[in-house]
């Protein structure tokens, strides 16, 4: 047998294994140290898209399987509570993560947004009212209602990691 057959035959069977090896060797996913500090770090991990199955069947809402793949990741996470959060998933190396919502503040729809830092404590928050005509305007909020809608947004994001830690480590 010449050497270009036993190259040929030795390039076919590695490239065989391979396959093989992608095909059915299950998917080791290290879990997420919930003792981070670091809790947008947490989240990212978290929110890695392996875990999209386990997060929905928690009952939280993300994109499909085919928007995951096209996007190439979870891109947002739906938190339903008092109000229904829109987190958009930062990459684990973000200093800030971003959180909207809308709600009724004296009889008008309000569109809040945060900016959290690593420890979710408040770097900016935003809040806008758009008129039937498309005009958005700047709303300011008492401290109190900032407040109140602050910490609800912390309660959320924390039950989210409790029951993610719950749910991952079984």
């Amino acid at each position: 047998m010449s050497v270009l057959k036993k190259g040929l035959i030795f390039l076919l069977l590695g490239m065989t294994v391979l396959v093989a090896w992608l095909l059915f060797v299950p998917d080791e996913q290290p879990t997420p140290n919930f003792s981070s500090k670091n809790k947008i770090e947490l989240l990212a991990r978290i929110l890695d898209h392996r875990n999209a199955n386990t997060i929905r069947e928690a009952g939280y809402g993300i994109p499909s399987d085919a928007e995951i793949r096209r996007v190439g990741g979870i891109d947002q996470l739906e938190m339903d509570g008092d109000l229904k959060w829109m987190v958009r998933v930062p990459s684990p190396d973000d200093n800030k993560i971003l959180i909207t919502s809308s709600t009724i503040i004296e009889g008008e729809k309000i569109d809040v947004a945060f900016s959290l830092d690593k420890k979710w404590v408040l770097l900016h928050a935003s809040y806008f009212h758009t008129e039937k005509d498309g005009i958005t305007n700047q709303v300011e909020v008492s401290d109190s209602q900032q407040t109140e809608l602050l910490e609800k947004v912390q309660t959320a994001l924390n039950r989210f990691v409790e029951k993610m830690e719950q749910e991952l480590k079984t």
